[in-house]
């Protein structure tokens, strides 16, 4: 192969390289918060209210667990946060 097109082929691969690093770059100032909720014996509690609280705004999140007690928020606000669960048949935990 002459040593022209070899030095182009690298260097196309290398910019394209380069773009491709230059484009993941993005950072988020957001976060996601996700769990199970079980009971004391470990088995799964579907169907729980949850509310999250972020401590410095008081502003609120609502979500509902999954038939496989898995809750997720997403797109959160960094910060410290309360969490309330409430289910039929448990005492309220927060």
């Amino acid at each position: 192969m002459n040593p022209s097109r070899v030095c182009f082929l690298v260097g196309t691969l290398l910019s394209l390289l380069f773009l491709a690093v230059a484009t993941v770059d993005g950072q988020t100032s957001r976060g996601t918060l996700t769990g199970t909720i079980t009971d004391s014996a470990g088995a799964i509690i579907g169907r729980a209210a949850i509310t999250i609280t972020q401590v410095d705004t008081n502003a609120e999140r609502q979500t509902t667990t999954n038939e496989a007690g898995i809750y997720r928020f997403d797109a959160l606000e960094l910060g410290t946060y309360k969490m309330l669960v409430q289910a039929n048949g448990f005492t309220r935990q927060s």
